[in-house]
């Protein structure tokens, strides 16, 4: 049942990687709002930290350092995942030189959440997830952005899904990222990213995994289509 959960826990944060759904929790430095001074809690964050509870959980009996000694110290120090270790330690000493520590502190735990994001990933490749299964979520991920970007472009401005995490849309609005065809301004569809150039990144990846599935699949008139509608889009 709980490895069942921690299935559904990590498509359901693959899945939610596009949007940016926060909380601001703090703003650093006083003034206006600036994006880059703040502190936000987002809901993958929420997820990733579910999932890495889960896993600890899941091997909370095994003994990690029942072969703990010298020989066991050398041989995480060879490994390569000890480089980003000291990484960390030094990022981590490198906040007494910091203008605002709250900020470089809220920095270095994004660090080691990604850190142990790839240590989840190492580590549960195959018994998790898999790129077959993988491949579906992202897949329907970058149809979900689709149909938002392509709402955005139609109507030129946000669509209001603001509890997605969804970036405030309108020609009239400085720092919105905008083209100029026939002397005719267009506002760039974003989706649920913060820009329309990690929009386009992530649906790139999306369709190299949609074009996974259809190599890898058993060939129908019905199943063809889906997946040429899948392309369109």
């Amino acid at each position: 049942m709980l490895l069942w959960l921690e299935k559904f826990v990590f498509y359901s944060l693959i899945f939610a990687l596009p949007f940016q759904t926060r909380k601001i929790i703090a703003q650093f430095g006083g003034g206006a709002f600036n994006e880059w001074l703040g502190a936000y809690v987002y809901l993958t964050d929420i997820l990733l930290l579910a999932l890495v509870f889960l896993w600890f959980w899941r091997r909370r009996k095994d003994r990690f350092f029942k072969n703990l000694g010298w020989a066991w110290l050398g041989e995480k120090i060879k490994s390569p995942d000890s480089w980003l270790i000291i990484f960390l330690a030094i990022a981590l000493v490198s906040l007494s030189q910091a203008e605002s520590v709250q900020l470089g502190v809220y920095g270095w735990l994004k660090l080691l959440e990604f850190s142990l994001f790839f240590f989840y990933l190492k580590s549960n490749a195959g018994l998790i997830f898999n790129l077959r299964h993988l491949a579906p979520v992202v897949v329907f991920s970058g149809l979900v952005q689709s149909i938002i970007a392509i709402g955005q472009y139609l109507s030129q401005k946000s669509l209001g899904l603001w509890f997605l995490g969804e970036s405030p849309l309108a020609l009239d609005i400085d720092g919105v990222a905008k083209i100029t065809v026939s002397g005719e301004k267009i506002v760039r569809a974003y989706g649920g990213l913060p820009h329309p150039n990690l929009l386009a990144i992530f649906l790139l990846l999306s369709v190299f995994f949609l074009y996974y599935l259809w190599l890898g699949g058993k060939h129908s008139f019905r199943r063809n289509i889906f997946f040429i509608a899948g392309y369109a889009l």
